[in-house]
């Protein structure tokens, strides 16, 4: 808790960052900070921003500045940045030739390949990325660079700064201030600007290429160890959604069937998951979600209680249901959820405002998801790595080193279809706390 006494002075009177600030032993904990960020919403005055950390520890108190936007234009600036991702990425249309009539065709590599590196050209993907690269800049320039209040200016300041001389470990904390933080984007070099049409961007400009993020919603506590069960398996729970190829469908099943460190339970439906949660025993360590996410309403006047996910069944599941169902207890295996949301539904903004939230706040150890609605076949070859890479039980050798973290994984992936295969994709994903997170396979039988 942070409180506030004037202009710019603060003083903490409990520490709630989990060791945030802290250096871990043994290489197991959190890691050490380079900056939290924490937004807390003023009535009528939009948002304080306070900041921590190395970044800011030469500060004589800690940074404050106002963020004049309300909850309602962060979530239209939100929104402008992902509709280019939608009209660029996800429904962007290349010609090419057409080989049966003569001509050419229009096609949407993004929705029908999830490796452009032969598809995509390489000037038409240098013109996509210089597009992106200017969307989150403004963004990055909204958020922190107004010209009118010096004190959020010193903090982003400092953050482009720091941003362009190493890669950083950054934490942003609120419950209200939800931004696609791997989209931002500032320029990599100090003594040269992002032109006007993004040409001169670079990879390592994107934050969720270089740096390690996550967002953190207030008062949310708990470990950051992923245990297994006594037979050193990952007790893990999928959902599939309607309207989803059969045949990807069917892959998502030949990976994880393939998987000996992984005991599968698949809940088709609303009713379904909704028995297995009010069950005391329930004992899933992971939560698979391959579907549909769903925001009624518009970025306008968004209805924030019917924002949520659905199965096979088309059946709406919002926070509201994950109240009625655990009836005021927490998720007791405290499990990692991964929301793989996919084309064809209405993925809002305020999404993860409410369902990611809800989640965590029921003790689920960390939550990733996509800020936009996902070409199906990208959305399950990125599944399929990740979930081998991160549920792969690991060598003896390597389970004595540094274990796989959650954060340097998301990271990976996204450099990895960015420098092999011409996909952007993977900066879709917002990792919701857990940075840290690591399953601990060399504690096999570890009791909850």
């Amino acid at each position: 808790m942070i409180t506030t006494q004037g202009t710019l002075r603060h003083r903490v009177v409990v520490d709630n960052t989990e060791g945030f600030l802290r250096r871990p032993g043994r290489g197991r904990g959190n890691r050490l900070r380079d900056a939290m960020i924490y937004f807390e919403e003023s009535k009528g005055e939009g948002f304080r921003v306070i900041a921590t950390g190395r970044l800011f520890n030469e500060a004589p108190e800690l940074l404050l500045g106002i963020i004049g936007e309300t909850v309602h234009e962060i979530r239209s600036r939100v929104q402008y940045c992902r509709q280019v991702w939608k009209e660029q990425v996800v429904d962007g249309i290349i010609p090419v030739a057409d080989q049966s009539e003569g001509g050419l065709v229009n096609t949407h590599p993004f929705r029908d390949q999830w490796d452009l590196s032969s598809i995509v050209p390489e000037g038409r993907f240098h013109e996509i990325m210089g597009s992106l690269a200017r969307a989150g800049w403004v963004l990055f320039r909204t958020l922190f660079l107004d010209p009118s209040n010096s004190d959020l200016r010193k903090i982003g300041e400092r953050l482009l700064q720091a941003s362009q001389q190493s890669e950083l470990v950054l934490t942003f904390m609120s419950d209200r201030f939800f931004v696609p933080w791997p989209m931002i984007y500032t320029h990599p070099t100090p003594d040269e600007n992002l032109d006007h049409r993004g040409s001169n961007y670079r990879l390592e400009g994107f934050w969720g290429y270089r740096h390690l993020l996550e967002h953190k919603p207030e008062r949310v506590l708990g470990p950051l160890v992923l245990p297994v069960n006594a037979a050193g398996k990952v007790p893990t729970g999928v959902g599939y959604g309607a309207r989803i190829e059969q045949a990807l469908i069917d892959a998502h099943r030949h990976f994880i069937d393939a998987m000996p460190s992984i005991s599968c339970t698949e809940r088709l439906n609303r009713d379904a998951l909704a028995e297995a949660m009010r069950s005391p025993s329930f004992d899933d360590r992971f939560l698979y979600f391959f579907c549909h996410g769903l925001g009624e309403g518009d970025n306008m006047s968004p209805n924030l209680g019917e924002a949520g996910i659905a199965l096979t069944d088309g059946k709406l599941i919002t926070s509201h249901d994950l109240d009625d169902w655990l009836d005021g207890r927490t998720l007791p295996s405290e499990p990692f959820v991964f929301i793989n949301a996919c084309q064809g539904g209405h993925l809002a903004t305020v999404f993860y405002d409410t369902l990611a939230r809800r989640f965590l706040e029921k003790k689920a150890i960390a939550l990733l998801g996509a800020q936009v609605d996902l070409p199906a076949r990208f959305a399950t070859e990125y599944a399929k790595r990740f979930i081998e890479e991160f549920l792969k039980r690991p060598s003896k050798e390597i389970m004595s080193s540094q274990p796989l973290r959650l954060g340097d994984l998301v990271r990976t992936l996204t450099r990895r279809f960015l420098d092999g295969h011409r996909n952007p994709l993977g900066l879709a994903y917002t990792l919701y706390r857990g940075l840290d997170c690591y399953v601990e396979w060399d504690n096999v039988g570890k009791s909850l």
